[in-house]
C-alpha cells in the first residue's frame, strides 16, 4: 500500500494544564502536543480530552508548516478558465 499523508494542525504548548482532563482548562479545541510530555498528542473537543498517543513512534514525522499556500495569480487563473472554456473534454 502506498504511503498516505495528511496535513493536520498540531498546536504546540509548553505545558499541559494542571487540570488536563478538563476540556475547559485547555486553550481551546484542537490537537495539542505539550512540550513537557514525551510525545503525547492530546485531542481536545468541546466536552472531552482524549490522549491519542503516549509516546509517538520514533519514525513519526512532524513538520512545521505556516498553513499559507503560494496560491496562483489572477493571470494564471484567467488563462486556466479560458483554456477550460475552449476544451471539449476536461481531464
Amino acid at each position: 500500500m502506498e504511503k498516505q499523508f495528511a496535513h493536520i494542525e498540531i498546536k504546540p504548548i509548553n505545558k499541559r494544564p494542571d487540570d488536563w482532563t478538563n476540556a475547559k482548562a485547555w486553550p481551546g479545541t484542537g490537537l495539542y502536543r505539550p512540550a513537557d510530555d514525551n510525545g503525547w498528542l492530546v485531542l481536545v473537543t468541546a466536552g472531552s480530552v482524549d490522549i491519542l498517543y503516549r509516546g509517538l513512534p520514533e519514525d513519526t514525522i512532524v513538520n512545521s508548516h505556516s498553513g499559507a499556500t503560494d496560491g496562483i495569480n489572477e493571470t494564471l487563473l484567467l488563462k486556466a478558465i479560458a483554456a477550460a472554456s475552449r476544451a471539449e473534454v476536461l481531464k
